[in-house]
């Protein structure tokens, strides 16, 4: 009788360690996003200027990874580029952005800057707003979903919790094979 009690005790910790191990698990993941909010928005027909205040930051699988960068305004391309990020992962600060001169454009028109990394399954991240005279508005980021292989992984100490966890386990099967011989 004291041996039944002593294995439900015992499957109720690992019920409840297992659970706690699994709550420490966190999905990764491929991505490139925008943050921030530019300082200021200036418009013409034929130029924009967007202040400091954005930035991007990644984490991607190479470690020199390419990345395709567009920027349009109304109908016009601004910039189409290929280039290479410094590493696997990191922040940028975007500097302060002035296009000129480009195709007249008649406002109201957007201006959409554009980062697609160059991986299979990869999103586009981007932040728009409006030129509509000499200010812009409606500043948006648009930020893809992250892509690639989303692997759980466990910090350190659910790491050492999962081993004591299965440590238990097999002292149980232990106990239960020496019980039953």
């Amino acid at each position: 009788m004291r041996l039944i009690h002593l294995d439900r005790v015992f499957g109720a910790m690992l019920v409840l360690g297992a659970t706690l191990v699994a709550g420490g698990a966190h999905a990764g993941g491929y991505f490139l996003n925008f943050s921030g909010t530019p300082s200021v928005m200036g418009c013409t027909d034929h130029s924009y200027v967007v202040g400091t205040g954005i930035s991007y930051s990644w984490n991607l699988p190479s470690n020199n990874p390419a990345v395709h960068v567009t920027i349009t305004a109304g109908t016009a391309t601004v910039t189409d580029i290929s280039d290479s990020l410094s590493g696997p992962s990191g922040t940028v600060n975007l500097p302060l952005l002035v296009a000129n001169p480009f195709p007249t454009q008649t406002p109201p028109y957007p201006v959409t800057y554009t980062i697609t990394p160059l991986i299979p399954g990869a999103s586009s991240s981007s932040f728009s707003f409006v030129c509509g005279g000499a200010a812009g508005s409606n500043f948006t980021i648009t930020n893809g979903a992250s892509f690639g292989y989303t692997i759980p992984t466990l910090d350190p100490f659910w790491l050492i919790a999962l081993v004591g966890l299965l440590w238990l386990v097999a002292l149980r099967a232990l106990r239960r094979a020496s019980a039953a011989g």
